[in-house]
């Protein structure tokens, strides 16, 4: 499970599944308690590309209308903090 919290204001909670070679892990939103008149975080995924390289996909819903915006971590500046969020999101139980 991670839940999301974004600047509309409602946690998104999604559940997560990883893939048998542990490198991918795409996350579906559950369900919120607040309204999701303003829109809501829908779908994540992060994808290992190797040791010091990983990619995340965003998709914030607003009505019908997905927006899904894909970011790219690599490099000896973002090696830790991408590496520490992306093991943690690995790790994070089913």
């Amino acid at each position: 499970m991670l839940t999301h919290y974004c600047d509309a204001g409602k946690p998104a909670p999604m559940n997560g599944k990883t893939s048998p070679d542990r490198k991918d892990r795409g996350f579906e939103f559950v369900d919120v308690a607040a309204s999701t008149q303003y829109g809501h975080m829908h779908h994540a995924y992060v994808h290992a590309i190797d040791a010091n390289h990983h990619s995340e996909e965003w998709t914030f819903m607003e009505g019908d209308s997905p927006s899904t915006h894909t970011l790219k971590f690599s490099g000896q500046n973002d090696e830790v903090k991408s590496l520490t969020r992306f093991e943690n999101l690995m790790t994070v139980s089913e």
